[in-house]
C-alpha cells in the first residue's frame, strides 16, 4: 500500500523598518494515487502584523500539485494556486513542468527540467519561463533553476542543495537572486514600475526521527534593494519549524 504524507510547518520573519513581522502556517497532504500518480494540496495562511504606517494584512493561499511520470524517461508537474491577499502571496497561479531523465555524470544522475507559468501580483500578471538541471546522487540532490519573466517583470536565480551528513540527519542550503518589478512584497503606494534587487538565503537540518516521522528547522535571511536608493528596502531575519508524517 502507498504511503501517504502531511506536512505541517510554521514560519517567522521579523519585522524590519515599517514591514511588520510575518507568521506564516503551511498545511500540505499528499496522497500517492497509483505508483506512478500523487497529488498534493497545500492550505496555507499568513498575518503581517500592523505598525505605524501599514496597517497590515491576513490572507489564506491554496494550492494544488499534480506530480506524474509519463514513460520511463519523462515526468511532470502542474501546480494551480490561489489567494485572496495578494499583497502576501501570489494569485491565481498556474504553472506547467516537465523533466527528462537526461542519464549520468559520474556518481550523479541529471534531470533536465524546463517550465512555464503565470502568476498575478500586486504590480501586475506576469508569464515566465523556468528551466535548469537537477543532479542526484545516492544521499544527496543539487536543483539549478532560471526563473525568466516573458514580459519584462525580471529574473530569478534559485539554487537548492540537500545532502546527508550523519545516518537520519541532513543539511538543506537555499540561495535565491533576483532583479524583478512584479513582487508579492507589501510595498504600498506609488512604487509600481520600480525594480528591486533580492537575495534570499536559508539553511536548516533535517532528522528522520522514525521512519514515518521527519522533523527539520530552517533560518533564513533576505535582503531587498531599490534599484537606483541606497541602502536596504527590506532585510528581515526568519526561522521555520516543520514536520513531516507519513501513514
Amino acid at each position: 500500500m502507498l504511503a501517504a504524507e502531511v506536512g505541517v510547518e510554521y514560519s517567522h520573519t521579523d519585522d524590519y523598518r515599517g514591514f511588520g513581522a510575518i507568521d506564516h502556517v503551511a498545511v500540505g497532504l499528499t496522497v500517492p494515487v497509483s505508483d506512478k500518480f500523487k497529488t498534493t494540496l497545500r492550505l496555507e495562511r499568513r498575518k503581517q502584523e500592523a505598525v505605524a504606517g501599514n496597517p497590515g494584512a491576513t490572507g489564506n493561499f491554496v494550492e494544488g500539485l499534480l506530480n506524474y511520470d509519463l514513460g520511463p524517461s519523462f515526468y511532470g508537474l502542474t501546480r494551480l494556486g490561489f489567494t485572496d491577499e495578494n499583497t502576501l502571496f501570489t494569485d491565481k497561479a498556474l504553472y506547467q513542468e516537465f523533466g527528462w531523465k537526461a542519464g549520468k555524470w559520474g556518481p550523479a544522475f541529471i534531470d533536465l527540467n524546463a517550465g512555464i507559468g503565470t502568476r498575478e501580483f500586486t504590480t501586475g500578471r506576469e508569464t515566465f519561463l523556468s528551466f535548469g538541471p537537477t543532479f542526484s546522487w545516492s544521499n544527496g540532490a543539487l536543483w539549478l533553476r532560471r526563473e525568466q519573466s516573458a514580459d519584462g517583470g525580471g529574473y530569478r536565480h534559485l539554487v537548492t542543495v540537500r545532502q546527508e551528513f550523519l545516518p537520519r540527519w541532513h543539511v538543506e542550503a537555499f540561495a535565491l537572486d533576483e532583479k524583478r518589478s512584479k513582487f508579492t512584497l507589501p510595498l504600498g503606494p506609488g512604487v509600481t514600475g520600480t525594480e528591486f534587487e533580492g537575495q534570499r538565503y536559508s539553511l536548516g537540518v533535517g532528522h528522520q526521527l522514525t521512519d514515518a516521522l521527519s522533523l527539520y528547522a530552517r533560518g533564513e535571511k533576505v535582503s531587498l534593494e531599490r534599484v537606483g536608493t541606497p541602502g536596504k528596502y527590506y532585510a528581515p531575519s526568519g526561522y521555520s519549524l516543520g514536520l513531516n508524517l507519513k501513514f
